[in-house]
């Protein structure tokens, strides 16, 4: 494995579905090639909202006006309304989707220190905890 690449927040935005974006087979923690030909090895988090279409039938679909979002907030004040920090992991994703692919579970784990990492920093900036 290569060396742990920087992690920018928010990983997907507005209007995007994946990280890395199409087309990019590189892991986004280690680097590492995903895709070699045909064959994809790739551990996926997949991130989503469904609209139920038919109460009765018990049916699902996508909702294409559905944005999707998945952050890590800390409340440490009495405002329960307002979070002392937020990690905006994914924000306003197309169709409330998100896939974000890894080339093994251990980049995925560095993927969520990363996030844990970011909000302590965070916090460590406001005084907190």
């Amino acid at each position: 494995m290569t060396r742990r690449r920087k992690i920018n927040f928010p990983v997907v935005g507005k209007g995007q579905i994946r990280w890395p974006q199409p087309g990019n087979f590189e892991c986004p923690v280690c680097g590492k090639l995903m895709a070699e030909g045909e064959k994809m090895e790739q551990v996926v988090l997949n991130i989503g909202a469904m609209m139920q279409n038919d109460k009765e039938k018990n049916t699902w679909c996508v909702g294409f006006n559905l944005g999707g979002f998945m952050h890590i907030m800390d409340h440490t004040h009495g405002d329960v309304d307002l979070p002392s920090i937020s990690v905006d992991v994914v924000e306003q994703s197309a169709f409330g989707q998100a896939d974000l692919c890894f080339c093994s579970t251990k980049c995925l784990r560095a993927f969520f220190n990363a996030i844990v990492d970011e909000a302590d920093r965070q916090i460590r900036e406001e005084g907190g905890k």
